[in-house]
């Protein structure tokens, strides 16, 4: 038999030096590379376990620190909010001398 030009001869193992099959050599080692595919396949799954957990623990750390503000920025922020929402109201109500826009 011939692979890529490569003369091969085929034997029957059963008859070769007296050994029954190559089952006593090669299924140790399949186990040990079964088993090492295994525990890389146990390490790859936690890396991306501890990847996603990290990342989903930094992501809620920034959403905490953007929806988390001092209480000085917070009341700027309310007082400046009223004060363009009451010019706003001033601006759009067509009475001017409403008590309720002196109120305002």
């Amino acid at each position: 038999m011939e692979i890529d030009g490569t003369h091969l001869e085929l034997i029957d193992l059963n008859e070769a030096d007296g050994m029954d099959s190559l089952e006593p050599i090669v299924q140790p080692e399949f186990q040990r590379i079964r088993k090492t595919v295994q525990q890389f396949n146990e390490k790859m799954t936690l890396h991306g376990k501890y990847l996603v957990n990290d990342a989903l623990a930094k992501y809620k750390a920034g959403l905490k620190d953007r929806l988390t503000m001092n209480k000085e920025l917070f009341h700027d922020y309310h007082e400046q909010f009223l004060k363009s929402s009451k010019l706003f109201l001033r601006n759009s109500l067509p009475i001017e001398d409403s008590k309720f826009v002196e109120k305002l």
